[in-house]
Parts: C-alpha cells; structure tokens; sequence
C-alpha cells in the first residue's frame, strides 16, 4: 500500500487522501504511522485520523485516541506536527488545545504560520469554537512576514 512506500512524500499523501473515509481499520493503520520518522507523515496522520473520527462520530474509540494525541503532544519535537496535534484535539472536544493552536502563529518558521491559517477554518465547524479576529491580528501584522499578510487575509476571512 501507499502508506508503506518508501518515499515519507507518498506516505504523507497518502495519509492526507483518506481523511474522508469512514473505516475504523483505516484509522487503526493510521495509528501505526503516528510514529513514523517523517513528521508530515505522522501530521498528516495525525490530520486524518481526526477527520475519520468527526466523519463516523465515534465516541469510544475517540476516547483513546485523544490519550494517544495528548502523550503524543507532551514528547512531539517538531512543531509542525504538535499543530496538528492541537487541532485534532480540539475537534475531538479538547477545547483546551485550541489557545496553543493559535498561538502557533507566532512561530519563528512561517511555514507553521502559515499551516495554521490553512486549517484553522476546520476547528469552529467541529469544536463551536468561534475564534475572534482580534486574536489572530498581532500575529497577522506583528509577526508575518510582508510577503504573507495578504496570504493571511484568508485566516480573516474564514473567521468572519
């Protein structure tokens, strides 16, 4: 399967291409790649598992994967992952989690800005959390690069 390729590129996408599936045994594989060596892979499994959970409503087994996320966050190095990390937890009810989401956007590396902008409108669909922009706004105009504030008018956007 993809998600045994060798190439962490094809794994990530192939973790990303089924956050619409409904299957239990997908999100047992995806498990698996939490502890991957690439960390878009266990982002992106990360990513997908939640998705599947949302997609079937499953209580229970949501239990144990928020335990999983949460010991997952409290080790995980890279900060990539540790938003997806936070995301997922905060659409599986773990509102605590979504202040250190947001304060990812004043991450030194523009690339995690810019992954949290990206998912940031998943979080009020699932977890009736209603960021205001007055929040997102010392990050936007403070810490963002020139070349990025106009990208992140869609954080704005979405919230509005």
């Amino acid at each position: 399967s993809l998600l045994d390729d060798a190439d962490n590129l094809v794994r990530a996408n192939a973790c990303d291409s089924l956050k619409f599936s409904h299957s239990k045994l997908i999100v047992q594989k995806l498990i698996f790649m939490l502890s991957d060596t690439s960390y878009l892979v266990r982002g992106y499994a990360t990513l997908t598992i939640a998705d599947i959970l949302a997609n079937i409503s499953e209580g229970q087994f949501s239990g144990e994967v928020v335990q999983l996320f949460k010991n997952n966050e409290a080790t995980e190095q890279s900060d990539w992952v540790k938003i997806a990390i936070c995301r997922s937890l905060v659409m599986l009810g773990e509102n605590e989690y979504f202040i250190p989401f947001i304060n990812m956007l004043h991450s030194s590396d523009y690339r995690n800005r810019i992954f949290v902008l990206n998912i940031i409108d998943d979080i009020p669909n699932h977890a009736n959390i209603r960021p205001v922009p007055w929040i997102l706004l010392p990050s936007l105009y403070g810490i963002l690069p020139g070349s990025v504030k106009d990208f992140s008018q869609k954080g704005l956007q979405a919230l509005a």
